[in-house]
């Protein structure tokens, strides 16, 4: 049933079903997804948040309809209406909340090549991230205590050109106030998005860190993001160079031509000189 509607919710909001490979060898190519841990992990968030949600919006439904059950001037049908629409709300909105959590770790996806890697996440807010190997410039694991207790992990990959926008915004920050505060903070969490992939919720991120510092290092020993196995020497040009006895003979037509050249650049020249002074 979860398949069948998360196919139909794709189709609608024209997600292809699995993202394109990105740049590299395709031999090489690893597919790596979330842990199901992953997914218990975000159900234990759902049911803190929905505890709260129905703890708060169901207090108010249920002494609002009560007050108006106690108020004699009111039909008594008004407030069970009320009781009833409110709760079919309560209980629609935990049945799809369930569905979103689910389906955005299915729709979650990590692509790594030989060159380059691909991080896909989001559903109605499609959201891709791809990396060459030529731009990373760090590589990291980070685990909480939670994170830690279901054995998953998130690895960052961060790449140059973070730090602009993130002194920008410190500099409105001392000088707008609480205003300013809000917008290098927003400002700060855009670079992080614009500058860093992440493989969240993975039970291997040792590994595939390891992998990706294989790579790394075979792409900058081979220099300018072409690795050695996939560099072909039969592109390169040929480099031409004349023999040292080579002698040149040029005809009387040829120097009349060129002596010819020779002096109206030097008549520009000096009009270009005058026009000047």
């Amino acid at each position: 049933m979860l398949n069948v509607l998360k196919n139909f919710v794709a189709k609608v909001a024209c997600v292809p079903p699995e993202p394109h490979d990105p740049m590299g060898d395709v031999q090489a190519l690893r597919v790596f997804r979330a842990s199901k841990q992953y997914l218990y992990y975000r159900y234990l968030g759902w049911v803190v948040a929905q505890f709260a949600l129905w703890l708060f919006l169901g207090g108010m439904l249920l002494g609002f309809v009560t007050s108006m059950s106690e108020d004699r001037t009111v039909e008594p049908w008004i407030p069970r209406a009320i009781g009833i629409v409110g709760g079919s709300f309560l209980i629609l909105q935990l049945l799809f909340s369930f569905f979103v959590v689910w389906l955005e770790y299915e729709m979650r996806w990590y692509k790594i090549t030989d060159r380059s890697l691909r991080v896909r996440f989001g559903v109605w807010h499609v959201r891709e991230h791809t990396v060459t190997f030529a731009n990373i410039q760090n590589v990291s694991i980070q685990q909480g205590p939670l994170q830690r207790l279901f054995g998953i992990a998130d690895m960052r990959v961060e790449t140059a050109g973070g730090g602009g926008a993130a002194t920008q915004s410190a500099s409105v920050g001392l000088h707008g106030g609480l205003l300013g505060m809000a917008i290098q903070a927003q400002a700060q969490r855009n670079a992080l998005n614009m500058h860093e992939a992440v493989f969240r919720g993975v039970d291997n991120a040792e590994e595939i860190r390891d992998l990706m510092m294989v790579r790394l290092r075979r792409v900058r020993d081979a220099g300018l993001g072409e690795t050695m196995e996939t560099a072909e020497p039969s592109t390169i040009p040929p480099v031409f160079t004349a023999p040292a006895s080579a002698e040149v003979n040029w005809s009387a037509a040829t120097l009349n031509v060129l002596m010819q050249l020779r002096q109206e650049a030097a008549a520009l020249h000096a009009a270009a000189e005058n026009a000047a002074r």
